[in-house]
């Protein structure tokens, strides 16, 4: 066989052996997607059109709202960031450590729960609008009227007992037990609110918050310097609200009013209907979790108190229903007690 006949028989074998593999590699079943099979751990964040209030208008100049409030995934079950009291607190409190986020000041023993800068034990004026599941009105005091009226902490707020209202500064610390007797099928949050820093700074201010332990199920009210909202994100990890651009003044108070309930969430300026947004699925959150108040229990890590304003508030209320237009515009109506 002479030289060329055997490399034109080595090319033909050579060629025949790749159609055959080609062919095994065209007739394999493709291999399953990992992603599309093993789902991650926390879910995406989902946001739904109007998660920071409907209307593109009323987005106002805070876009960095979100990210300054460190809304990030958050671990499920890592105790190096959800933060917990420690178990002393937590037997004479069961399960009051849910939905706490790295806060170091949180939750020394059962004993100081309470610090003596709580106030007294005066819960204030009664609101105009009856059935109130917590009503605060920081009268010198941050007790209020209601089942969960006495907070599990009350540290380094500043109370004016002559004008009637309280100041939370970025370290500030209020949380009430039991998830404040907040209802996440329905309910309103109303309270008056005066920004305390300079609007030039990008800083933004927790009002609520009631927080699960993962990314899903957390109910949030906050503000930056130019803007307000509240933030609801379901059980499917989908945040979804309402918002409004706001203007200050100096000295300047307005009354924040936001309900839910009936697949639909409304969000309130000193009396005024300001942005509406249907919501979908439930928040779950449990029945121990705490209500935090002018304050966060987020850690450094996750945009805590040095990324937060000071503000100050009175008359906080929580109703475990959605109250009326002209409830809320009577709530408005009656000025704080600094004006």
């Amino acid at each position: 066989m002479q030289k060329t006949e055997r490399w034109v028989i080595a090319l033909v074998i050579v060629a025949l052996l790749g159609g055959v593999g080609l062919l095994r590699h065209m007739l394999r079943s493709p291999e399953p997607d990992v992603q599309s099979v093993v789902p991650a751990r926390i879910p995406e964040r989902n946001k739904t059109p109007g998660y920071h209030g409907g209307s593109s208008q009323s987005l106002g100049s805070d876009d960095g709202l979100d990210a300054a409030q460190g809304n990030a995934p958050i671990a499920a079950e890592s105790e190096a960031t959800t933060g917990d009291v420690p178990a002393a607190l937590k037997a004479a409190r069961p399960g009051a450590g849910t939905g706490l986020r790295g806060r170091a000041d949180i939750g020394a023993n059962p004993e100081a729960a309470v610090p003596a800068d709580a106030g007294g034990a005066d819960a204030g004026p009664t609101p105009p609008v009856s059935g109130a599941a917590l009503s605060v009105s920081f009268t010198g005091s941050a007790n209020g009227s209601g089942n969960q009226a006495t907070p599990l902490y009350a540290q380094g707020l500043d109370f004016d007992p002559n004008l009637g209202f309280a100041r939370f500064p970025p370290s500030a610390l209020l949380a009430y037990p039991d998830n404040g007797g907040l209802n996440t099928d329905q309910g309103t949050i109303t309270f008056w609110v005066r920004r305390e820093w300079d609007p030039s700074l990008p800083l933004t201010k927790s009002l609520v918050e009631l927080l699960s332990k993962t990314w899903a199920n957390r109910l949030e009210v906050a503000m930056g310097p130019t803007f307000i909202r509240l933030l609801r994100t379901n059980s499917d990890g989908a945040e979804q609200g309402v918002g409004a651009a706001i203007q200050w003044g100096t000295n300047d108070w307005h009354h924040f009013a936001a309900s839910w309930g009936d697949e639909l969430m409304s969000l309130y300026i000193d009396g005024s209907l300001k942005d509406q947004e249907p919501y979908t699925a439930d928040v779950v959150i449990p029945p121990d979790a705490m209500l935090f108040v002018g304050s966060s229990p987020r850690g450094p890590s996750d945009k805590g108190p040095e990324n937060q304003g000071t503000v100050s508030m009175q008359g906080f209320n929580i109703y475990p229903r959605v109250l009326t237009p002209e409830e809320v515009a009577l709530l408005a109506s009656v000025p704080p007690p600094s004006q």
